[in-house]
């Protein structure tokens, strides 16, 4: 069966026609391919050297909004160090409560604000999502130690205030104390 087919492809007749039009139909694909892959190899350098330069260009951007928004953190930070050193600053409820709120308030990137001391006082103030400010004191000075919230609305007022029980927390023991 197999020598009756060889038999036949030696006696089949090729046209010229058929010929020609078979080279040029091959060397047109061969073209396009070759045109198709060079193009493709150059667009994928074009389009890696672009999206390169983009992520460059939005990472400095992000950088330099986050310099912008960090940056008076930092000095806060240092200036409230100064203030409590010079003794403008004193180191009780009083003046400390309004003071974390007033950074809280001026500092658009802050979620919280807080402060303790090496007795275990704390004052934490933290943003709502509704914009209302929640403030936790942790007294433990004074015996009984004491803990409260105050909840206040948007515009500062102090709207609520809760005497807790939990005193749980310490940050005496947390690492960044």
């Amino acid at each position: 069966m197999i020598q009756s087919l060889i038999h036949k492809l030696k006696h089949l007749v090729v046209t010229l026609r058929f010929s020609i039009l078979f080279i040029f139909v091959t060397l047109f694909l061969v073209s396009a391919l070759s045109i198709i892959l060079a193009t493709s190899i150059r667009f994928m350098d074009t389009l890696t050297f672009t999206s390169l330069a983009l992520m460059r260009y939005s990472s400095a951007a992000v950088q330099q909004e986050l310099n912008v928004a960090i940056r008076p953190a930092e000095l806060e930070s240092q200036f409230s160090a100064h203030l409590m050193e010079e003794g403008v600053l004193k180191d009780n409820e009083e003046e400390l409560i309004p003071y974390t709120y007033y950074l809280l308030k001026n500092l658009p990137l802050a979620l919280a604000v807080y402060w303790g001391d090496e007795h275990g006082d704390f004052i934490y103030a933290e943003k709502a999502k509704d914009g209302s400010i929640v403030t936790e004191i942790y007294t433990r000075r004074t015996l009984p130690a004491t803990h409260i919230i105050l909840y206040r609305n948007p515009t500062g007022q102090i709207i609520r205030s809760v005497s807790s029980d939990d005193l749980s927390f310490d940050p005496r023991r947390r690492p960044w104390y």
